[in-house]
């Protein structure tokens, strides 16, 4: 019988509803490229067989960072806010509420308005990305230097961004039948 891989402690969780996974994903995908950490988005570390629910727990468990990743359907579903208040209430975890979708920290309820966050989707993306990562890099006390100053954006910049933009025409330019289906 083969042994289970020995799993991968991540710096970072991202919690997020499934309709969002795009998204998610890609600000996974941009995060490791950025600053070289790990990050676990369940539909990325979820396998066949896999107690989802203690392999959830322990990637939250064990991230010093948690993103929130509220869009105007996640905002108010029980699982994000789950998590999030999870991390919330830890000593030892930082709470990042991330916005998408006309979404702004400020705007977010109680407690999440008092929490400082970002708006990944605000028109002028690679600038917010930059800020994010500077942020990101001084919190996590990365080793080494920091991250190269802004020249432009990067392949990565841009894929984070070419996401949120197939998420915004798959949320809000399908047809009102297709959206409502989404969301059973």
């Amino acid at each position: 019988m083969a042994s289970n891989p020995p799993e991968i402690v991540p710096t970072i969780f991202i919690s997020y509803i499934h309709e969002d996974e795009i998204v998610a994903t890609a600000l996974k995908t941009f995060l490791e490229a950025k600053l070289s950490v790990r990050v676990f988005v369940a539909s990325d570390q979820l396998r066949l067989g896999d107690e989802w629910l203690s392999k959830i727990r322990l990637a939250l468990k064990s991230a010093k960072l948690v993103f929130a990743l509220f869009s105007p359907t996640a905002i108010h579903r029980p699982w994000v806010n789950f998590e999030a208040g999870g991390a919330w209430f830890s000593d030892d975890k930082t709470l990042i509420p991330i916005c998408i979708g006309g979404l702004s920290p400020s705007n977010l309820p109680k407690p999440y308005s008092n929490i400082q966050g970002v708006t990944l989707d605000d028109g002028r993306p690679e600038s917010v990305f930059w800020y994010m990562v500077q942020d990101l890099w001084a919190l996590l006390q990365l080793p080494g230097l920091s991250p190269l100053p802004r020249v432009g954006p990067d392949e990565h910049d841009k894929a984070l961004a070419d996401a949120l933009n197939r998420w915004k025409s798959a949320t809000f330019d399908a047809p009102a039948n297709v959206r409502s289906r989404r969301r059973r």
